[in-house]
């Protein structure tokens, strides 16, 4: 159940930031919570968000990989 959870709230937290990401580029602003005037800042955070992406998908793999190597449960 452990990874069932941990999996569900990393394939969320993706998801969530994956549509952020897309509606800030898209606006070129983070109107979800506020308008980032500054773009450097906005250009920081978007990258982030995506590394944040990137590193949730990597952690799926790696649940996903050592339930294959354990068998079901």
């Amino acid at each position: 159940m452990r990874a069932f959870t941990e999996f569900f709230g990393l394939a969320i937290l993706i998801a969530f930031t994956s549509i952020v990401i897309s509606i800030s580029i898209l606006s070129q602003g983070a109107y979800l919570y506020y308008y980032e005037p500054n773009k450097f800042a906005w250009i920081a955070e978007v990258l982030l968000g995506i590394c944040g992406v990137i590193v949730g998908i990597g952690r799926i793999k790696e649940r996903l990989k050592n339930r294959e190597t354990r068998g079901p449960i």
